[in-house]
């Protein structure tokens, strides 16, 4: 169990977003910073999107809106909208 705890807390580390937001009818939004890769913030938001739909006996239609790299002083960040959808 402790070894599961230490892998969660690597795997979260260095990430930050906003959680799923409903933006419409059947319509979320979501916006994942990530410390060094944009890979990893787009990663994150279809990981949330699909658990999202999963919870609901569905699975998630996902567009990628926006994915920036790390610069200067700044995250990398992905943001995604996405409905849910019979399987």
């Amino acid at each position: 169990m402790r070894r599961f705890v230490v892998v969660v807390a690597l795997a979260l580390a260095g990430c930050s977003g906003t959680g799923v937001m409903e933006v419409g009818a059947n319509r979320y939004r979501i916006t994942q910073e990530a410390y060094i890769a944009a890979a990893r913030a787009e990663a994150s938001v279809v990981q949330q999107a699909n658990d999202y739909c999963a919870q609901r006996g569905q699975k998630a239609d996902l567009r990628i809106t926006d994915a920036r790299s790390a610069e200067g002083w700044s995250y990398a960040s992905a943001s995604g909208e996405f409905s849910c959808v019979s399987r």
